[in-house]
């Protein structure tokens, strides 16, 4: 019995992987968040963006600084929270007319520098994106900084940098093109804050307080690109392309991989396309490297708009991308028939800690 125990033991230790390890790239970022918070925005010409904040357990001094698109940094506002209360801003009303990202944290008054928002401060913030002239509403979960309830300060167990990984995918209708007939109209908005948010010397460095940030998918970073591969419904390879991501960037699908989001010929009977998007590529049968455990992180989102319905009604459907840890889309993910997949083979299938 002592044997079946230790030998049980030990395959458990295989399957969970190195000890300690949590997926802490997963937390909900819905749920409360210290430290700081990354909200995406968009404030240009019809959009205007209202960010919510509610501060549950404490009061807060808030540092609000707005970032354009590229992550330049922009300037600074003060915003007090009382305890139980809630405040709704907008970067318009803050004369910031422009997409970009906001970043949430303490400081006060001064506004010379942020400093973590504490554990017993931790607060929840979401953004609502808003076009009236395309009658929409849209949900924008903030990256969290830092999740209090999954662990102890920035201990291993604890999740924090959500929802930043290192792969996502999405599905898509067949893409608006002249003569196709198709209403559909698909945008991928991609999320990778630059150096002067998550860099040696930024806003939210170590320096000040906050914890060590994931690797960005920013295009000025070494081997920044994020690779694409297009499928059809019918589960066909149809096109391999490349992005780069400039801290808050969008990409139309009909501008994309030579046209094959457009092509009713290419997406076959079913007219859906599905698309993986990755920053890693392991080889098969390998157990995770050490690149592996510290991939390039993105976050994103899909817009679809019915175009014969704009301005109407149900015109828009919009939401964070699916996502998860390169290695296992690449690797564990793989189609059995192509060999890349061995139930039998090395463990573990999944490996915890792996953006």
């Amino acid at each position: 019995m002592r044997t079946l125990i230790v030998v049980l033991v030990g395959l458990a230790l295989l399957v969970a992987g190195p000890a300690g390890a949590t997926d802490n790239g997963t937390g909900d970022t819905h749920g409360l968040i210290a430290s700081a918070a990354i909200q995406p925005f968009w404030s240009l010409g019809a959009d205007n963006t209202l960010i919510e904040v509610t501060s549950p357990l404490d009061e807060n001094d808030l540092h609000i600084i707005y970032f354009d698109s590229t992550c330049k940094r922009l300037t600074s506002r003060y915003k007090y929270i009382s305890y139980k209360g809630a405040i709704m801003f907008s970067p318009d009303a803050d004369n910031i007319n422009v997409t970009g990202l906001a970043v949430i944290a303490a400081g006060g008054k001064s506004l010379v520098a942020l400093s973590p928002i504490r554990d017993h401060q931790a607060i929840h913030v979401l953004g609502h994106w808003i076009n009236l002239g395309l009658d929409f509403v849209r949900v924008i979960d903030p990256i969290a900084v830092n999740l209090p309830e999954t662990g102890y300060k920035w201990g291993p167990d604890r999740q924090h940098y959500s929802p930043l990984r290192s792969a996502a995918s999405f599905g898509a209708p067949l893409e608006a093109a002249p003569g196709n007939g198709s209403p559909f109209s698909t945008t991928i908005f991609l999320i990778c804050p630059g150096p002067n948010i998550l860099g040696s010397s930024c806003v939210l460095s170590p320096q000040n307080g906050f914890g060590v940030a994931p690797k960005i998918a920013y295009k000025e970073a070494a081997l920044g690109l994020i690779f694409a591969n297009m499928y059809s419904g019918s589960e066909q390879p149809k096109a391999n392309y490349n992005l780069e991501c400039n801290c808050s960037s969008m990409f139309e699908l009909d501008q994309l991989a030579g046209g094959a989001y457009t092509s009713a010929a290419a997406l076959g009977t079913e007219l859906v396309s599905y698309t993986e998007l990755y920053t890693y590529t392991p080889p098969l049968y390998d157990h995770p490297p050490k690149d592996a455990f510290d991939p390039l992180t993105f976050t994103g989102y899909r817009g679809i708009i019915v175009n014969s319905l704009a301005p109407l009604f149900g015109s828009d459907d919009f939401g964070r991308l699916h996502n998860g840890s390169a290695y296992n889309y690449r690797v564990n993910g793989a189609d059995p028939g192509t060999g890349g997949y061995d139930p039998f083979g090395p463990p573990p299938f999944f490996v915890p800690g792996l953006r």
